[in-house]
């Protein structure tokens, strides 16, 4: 990289604040997320790929995070909101009566303790339910600063339904973005003998790690999430 290059990048990142205008291979469900350069929509990498080439890239096969919640009914509310992340706002990470929270893949537990030090940005999710009347309740982002600042974020399953989706019970949410760190919590509103499924596409992730083979410490996804349909996954890229 010539030094004009190097001068350009090094402004760029230095002075990023979260917008680089209307890049869809760079800013991918909000306007505060920098998920790199690489050109999805082309299959391959964009011109200015160089601008990241310190990212490390996160192994297809370790980009899911499956979560089960489960309402037994045994609360006298006829709602419970499940709390999933939330290692800071929920250190003891409790739930509502009848209500448990599970990941799959490993625990909730490893999960909370691991985002606190190794944040990461989900792009894409599936949610999968037992009754459709449980997608009438919306789902909200929360975080929360040490100094008590709150932000909400409402996910509203109905907007994501397609009159060409075939299976009342899923809704596939491709491009729906949020970054979960130590303050974030995905707050579920489910119903009473209720059973859901979050199926999470992560996009970006942190690894601190990366610091000892002196390499920057974001690891990124170069597929993007799958929705199940071929016909829409083979041109979208995604593996």
């Amino acid at each position: 990289m010539n030094k004009n290059k190097f001068e350009s990048e090094a402004e760029e990142f230095l002075n990023f604040d979260g917008s680089f205008g209307t890049n869809p291979d760079k800013m991918l469900g909000a306007n505060d997320y920098y998920v790199g350069p690489y050109d999805m929509a082309g299959g391959g990498r964009g011109h200015d790929s160089y601008a990241n080439d310190n990212l490390g890239s996160i192994d297809e096969s370790d980009r899911t995070l499956t979560v089960n919640i489960s309402n037994d009914g045994t609360s006298t509310n006829p709602v419970e909101t499940a709390r999933v992340f939330g290692a800071f706002t929920n250190v003891a990470g409790t739930q509502p009566t009848g209500v448990t929270v599970t990941i799959l893949e490993t625990s909730h537990e490893q999960v909370r303790a691991e985002s606190q030090v190794n944040p990461f940005l989900i792009l894409g999710l599936k949610y999968i339910v037992t009754n459709v009347a449980q997608f009438s309740n919306n789902c909200t982002v929360f975080s929360q600063t040490s100094a008590g600042m709150t932000l909400n974020k409402t996910f509203q399953p109905f907007s994501w339904r397609s009159a060409q989706n075939q299976i009342a019970t899923q809704i596939d949410a491709p491009s729906y973005a949020f970054a979960v760190d130590g303050r974030t919590e995905w707050r579920v509103p489910i119903n009473a003998d209720e059973d859901v499924t979050f199926i999470f596409s992560l996009k970006t992730r942190g690894d601190i790690t990366n610091i000892l083979r002196g390499r920057g410490v974001v690891d990124m996804a170069k597929g993007v999430a799958p929705t199940g349909l071929p016909q829409m996954d083979i041109p979208r890229g995604a593996r």
